[in-house]
Formats: C-alpha cells, sequence, structure tokens
C-alpha cells in the first residue's frame, strides 16, 4: 500500500502533525482506506460507494433534523461506523488526533457523529478529536504557514437579513455570545447586524486573526464552486462573500470555523478535494477550516 502514493511524505505529515490520517477513495464496486501514521501505511478494503452513499443520505437527514441518533441507536450511523472506520479501529489509539481525507459523497458526512457500537453506544468524537482535510498537498502546505502573532479573533455574524431565500438565524446571537466569552474584549474584533458585511470583512485584514468565526449562512455551486459564498449582511456593493475573494485574501488563522450547512463545497477537483468555502480559505492559508454543526466540540450533535 506504501507504494501507492509518490513518496513516504504522508507518514512525515502524520508524525509532523501528530495526526493519524484516514484516506478514503470510492468506486462503485469497490472502495478503499489507507491508515497513514507515523510508522506505517496500511490499507483496507471497503463496499461500494452506492451501499455507503444511501446509508449517508439517510443518516444526514436525522441529523439535520435535530433528531437523538443515540435513543435509539440509529441504524445508520453504527453502519457508516462498521463500514468506514471499524476496520481500522486498531490502529487509532482512544483520544487520538484523527484527520479525514475524504472523497465523493464523505464530504458530507460528519465523522464524528458516527456511533460507536457496543455496551455503551456512543458518537465517535467521544473517542478522537476529528479534523478533515481538502488534500494531502493542501494538508501539507499549512504545516509550513506562518503562524499568527497574536490569538485575536474575527467574529462576524447575526447579520441582516439578505433576502427571503436566507432569514436571519434565531440561534445566532446566542452562539456570537457564547464564542465572544472566550476572548478579552482586546483580542477581538466582531462585526455583527448591519456591520457584517463583506466589504467590512475585506478591509479587517484578516491575515492578522488566528481565529475566524463566521455565524451565518452559506452556499455552494455546483457549477461554479468559485461562487460559493458567505452570506454577510448587504453593503455597498453585495451580501454575498465570494470563494474567490476569500482566496484573493492571504489569512495565517489556525481556525476558520464557518456556521453553514452548505461550507464544505459541492464540485471534487483531483488533489483538491471538493471546492468550495473550506477549500477556498484552506488555499488562502487557513490551517483548519471546519464547520461549527459538523460538531468540533466533545458534545453530542443537536441544534445549537
Amino acid at each position: 500500500a506504501a507504494g501507492t502514493f509518490a513518496s513516504d511524505d504522508p507518514r512525515k505529515l502524520s508524525k509532523r502533525l501528530n495526526t493519524t490520517l484516514l484516506f478514503y477513495w470510492l468506486g462503485r464496486e469497490h472502495s478503499h482506506l489507507w491508515v497513514i501514521t507515523r510508522d506505517k501505511i496500511s490499507y483496507f478494503p471497503l463496499g461500494g460507494s452506492d451501499e455507503i452513499d444511501r446509508a449517508i443520505k439517510s443518516y444526514r437527514e436525522v441529523l439535520l433534523a435535530s433528531r437523538d441518533a443515540l435513543h435509539p441507536v440509529n441504524r445508520d450511523g453504527a453502519k457508516l461506523f462498521a463500514m468506514l472506520l471499524e476496520p481500522a479501529e486498531e490502529l487509532i489509539a482512544q483520544n487520538a488526533q484523527v484527520t479525514i481525507l475524504p472523497d465523493a459523497s464523505l464530504y458530507g458526512l460528519n465523522f464524528e457523529t458516527l456511533i460507536v457500537p457496543g455496551g455503551q453506544p456512543h458518537y465517535w468524537i467521544e473517542d478522537v478529536s476529528v479534523t478533515t482535510a481538502s488534500s494531502l498537498t493542501l494538508l501539507a502546505k499549512s504545516t509550513n504557514r506562518r503562524t499568527p502573532t497574536t490569538k485575536k479573533l474575527l467574529l462576524i455574524g447575526n447579520t441582516e437579513e439578505a433576502s427571503s431565500e436566507f432569514p436571519k438565524l434565531p440561534q445566532a446571537s446566542a452562539e456570537m455570545q457564547s464564542v465572544e466569552r472566550y476572548f478579552a474584549n482586546t483580542d477581538r474584533d466582531v462585526l455583527e447586524g448591519k456591520e457584517a458585511t463583506p466589504a467590512a470583512y475585506l478591509s479587517r485584514n484578516p491575515q492578522q486573526f488566528a481565529y475566524l468565526h463566521f455565524v451565518t449562512h452559506g452556499t455552494a455551486s455546483l457549477t461554479k464552486p468559485m461562487e460559493s459564498a458567505v452570506i454577510l449582511s448587504p453593503g455597498p456593493d453585495s451580501y454575498k462573500l465570494y470563494a474567490r475573494d476569500i482566496v484573493a485574501q492571504r489569512l495565517n488563522a489556525n481556525l476558520v470555523t464557518i456556521s453553514a450547512c452548505n461550507g464544505a463545497g459541492t464540485r471534487a477537483y483531483s488533489g483538491e478535494g471538493l471546492v468550495g468555502l473550506s477549500w477556498a480559505f484552506l488555499r488562502a492559508g487557513a490551517q483548519a477550516p471546519t464547520r461549527s454543526w459538523s460538531g468540533i466540540t466533545r458534545r453530542r450533535p443537536g441544534p445549537r
């Protein structure tokens, strides 16, 4: 399996990041999983993509409806764990750092919400810390970025209603307040309400911030991925912060959080993963873009 990759760089990357890399490749009849640690690359054959796709679609509907998947245990949540993670379970230590490199429909799956079976079924996030990366290339690039000299936060959200298609989020204000309390007044810059416009974001020199947190809607364009956008308050030109604008603005952030269900993107390019908002922030230089609804903290998934 080691020969599948051009060199032993994935193992070096695993060591540098202190993470176990799970690299997936889905095929109609057979799918594949490579588990990359600092010491070796292990290969596991998986089932065909049709069965995986159906289980993902069904499980996403449960989670997006904010239904409890543990009581009773959701069949698809447990089935996906068995199909995608159980083959490699012995190679993943308790409390390990795990980086998922998905493929195809796996980009739409929140791995942290998969259900670990046993005497006390629980979400996988209770056992490990999970990060998702678009590609090995972008992940390697993130290790060479310049570290921010401050720990400042740029918090943007609770926006004005841009159109009937994007109504105000009822829990946006509460989420803003929850994030704010982890940063001193001098370490946070908050753009809220009518001030949270695309122009305001671009004028704030985003590269100075270690953390970017968006509490708003997002869109993903299938036909034109670079027109995927964060939906902000109406400004002089637009209410959309486009992926193409994000890529053009250099970042040094440790973490970008996008509270948007369509944040990842919808079109895949070879070697780059899904192109959309998450890809754009990574390409701009951020280390770990994610989506806040996917369960990045150790808590049960559910409504914010």
